[in-house]
Order: structure tokens, then C-alpha cells, then sequence
């Protein structure tokens, strides 16, 4: 059995988008290691239901402060979905 250490840490995010043409934001949420891999999940959703969508925003949640925030990786490369 693996050691402790080598397990990545599941987090939840929060992504918020609007289909393209429409003015109602919709949420879908995610359980990934990093921002990257929702984001990436996200596009792979909207491929396979053959949506377009443009991303509003991206949080995740903070257990420990009971309280979505904005994921550290994002605030330095992303800073147009940072809200």
C-alpha cells in the first residue's frame, strides 16, 4: 500500500460559466487536484454535450473555513476569472 504522502488531495470546485447567447450563469461543480485538471474537465463536458460556454468564474472550497475561495494557481495565471 501507497504511502500517505503520495495521495494528491481531492478539492471542490466551483465553476461558474454562461452558454454562449444566453444571460443565465449556470454552476457545475467538480472533485479534482488542481484547477487545471477542472478546467479541463469542464472543456471535456462542454465538448460531449456539444455546449459553448465561456467561464465566469472558478472557486474552491476551503473545508477548514467553510468558504468557497479563489485557487491560488488561477490568482497568478488566470486573472480574468478571478472574481
Amino acid at each position: 500500500m501507497g504511502r500517505r504522502e503520495d495521495i494528491e488531495e481531492l478539492h471542490e470546485f466551483r465553476i461558474e460559466f454562461r452558454r454562449i447567447g444566453s444571460d443565465f450563469p449556470s454552476t457545475r461543480h467538480f472533485n479534482c487536484v488542481s484547477a487545471d485538471a477542472a478546467r479541463d474537465m469542464f472543456l471535456f463536458v462542454c465538448r460531449k454535450e456539444d455546449i459553448e460556454a465561456e467561464i465566469v468564474s472558478m472557486e474552491v472550497w476551503n473545508r477548514w473555513a467553510d468558504r468557497w475561495e479563489t485557487p491560488a494557481e488561477l490568482v497568478e495565471n488566470d486573472a480574468e476569472l478571478v472574481s
